[in-house]
């Protein structure tokens, strides 16, 4: 008796972890993202991140990188506008990425040189 006992507890507990499996793979956020898509964009905002950091680019924590389905998303301020073309270009090299949409604001404006 026993050992039927612990025969039926190991398939309702296989059955238990199936049923998981079926409904975690199915879901997708409000967003409609599965978990799957969501790893990937977190991942390729730790990348494009990462690359900063590497470049010693200081203005990190002035630059926001948020990623939506492979769509990088840059807001924030810069002081010059090589800065922001250098973010666009990190983000743009980076695997994975779809799209960047550059929405860094450059704090100041260009001198104008006189002659």
């Amino acid at each position: 008796m026993c050992e039927r006992k612990r025969t039926l507890d190991n398939i309702a507990v296989g059955l238990v972890v199936v049923l998981v499996a079926v409904a975690l793979g199915g879901c997708a956020t409000a967003t409609q993202r599965s978990a799957g898509q969501v790893v990937d964009d977190t991942g390729i905002a730790l990348s494009v991140k990462a690359k900063v950091v590497a470049e010693k680019l200081s203005y990190l924590t002035r630059v926001n990188v948020r990623v939506l389905n492979a769509v990088v998303y840059l807001d924030g301020t810069v002081d010059t506008v090589e800065q922001r073309q250098r973010l666009e270009e990190l983000a743009r090299r980076t695997d994975g990425v779809k799209q960047v949409v550059n929405e860094i604001k450059v704090s100041s404006p260009p001198a104008v040189r006189s002659t």
